[in-house]
């Protein structure tokens, strides 16, 4: 089955298994990056990477048996993020259906806990096996792939009203780390803030456009665990071009909710002109490459 992904690195026209067989093909002939970790007496797990462009590229997962044939069991598209940041309590757990790996790391500034796809799966199998990774602090490079997207503006704001807000995210910061610890009364302040939220919220959408109130989303999408719908500040543009297809993509520096990672869109699924200062709107699929320390 091809990863609908595919497109957001610039094989869009890819539609068949024999196109993909070739594109598979060159990649394990000439890999950027190549990881294996013998997981049986006579299995050995390899994850083989291929760059097609800068930072974007596909990822091969399979198993060489013991007679030294490569069994492809799935592949992946990827986007090698650039803004790494440390998470406390990063947990990794294997799924269920095939070699495959997702990370779990809790954000303070969206309130909830983050699931990506683990990228660099070859490395933890190769340090860790199938035990289940859990450590206090390891260093997270956030990613996003998007099949489709729009550009939408801003919403208007004078120095005041950021610096206001600035205060008002740290507070709601301290809260939530108070409520983890179980303090009541800030679990009690977090509530009555969202009722007041909402109470807000509610009034303003009878006169206004929804956009023009809400500044920033991340909100899980559709029963995947690592899909999420976002709105969030574009920092910074950089067009890329696949090299295999020619295909020009957006690698997108995001600022969501003071949560920063980059995400990779084809050029004909993204719909208005991408500049930094305004916004982007999608639907990503979130992938993770964790320095474990």
């Amino acid at each position: 089955m091809l990863n609908h992904y595919m497109r957001a690195i610039g094989f869009s026209k890819i539609s068949t298994k024999k196109e993909m067989d070739v594109l598979i093909g060159k990649a394990l002939h000439l890999p950027t990056e190549k990881k294996s970790a013998k997981v049986g007496e006579k299995h050995t797990l390899v994850q083989v990477n291929k760059d097609f462009g800068p930072g974007i590229g596909l990822s091969v997962v399979g198993e060489y048996d013991e007679k030294g044939f490569l069994n492809v069991e799935y592949t992946f598209p990827y986007l090698r993020g650039g803004y790494g940041v440390n998470y406390n309590d990063i947990l990794i757990e294997r799924h269920t259906d095939k070699e495959a790996y997702s990370g779990i790391c809790e954000n303070i500034n969206l309130g909830v806990s983050m699931i990506f796809y683990l990228q660099n799966l070859g490395e933890y199998v190769q340090r860790y096996m199938y035990r289940s990774y859990h450590n206090e602090v390891a260093r997270v490079v956030l990613a996003g792939l998007s099949k489709e997207g729009k550009v939408i503006l801003p919403i208007q704001k004078n120095e005041s009203q950021m610096e206001l807000e600035q205060a008002g995210n740290e507070n709601r910061n301290q809260l939530i780390r108070a409520a983890k610890e179980g303090n009541i009364e800030a679990l009690e302040s977090l509530t009555l803030e969202d009722m007041d939220m909402y109470s807000i919220v509610s009034k303003r959408v009878k006169k206004e456009d929804i956009l023009s109130i809400v500044d920033s989303t991340f909100i899980p999408y559709g029963i995947e665990s690592d899909h999420y719908a976002i709105i969030g500040s574009i920092l910074n543009v950089t067009p890329i071009y696949n090299v295999e297809t020619g295909e020009m993509l957006y690698s997108l520096l995001i600022d969501c909710n003071q949560v920063i990672f980059d995400v990779c869109i084809n050029s004909i699924d993204l719909l208005g002109e991408p500049l930094a200062g305004r916004r982007f709107k999608g639907v990503i699929w979130l992938q993770g490459k964790v320095d474990f320390l």
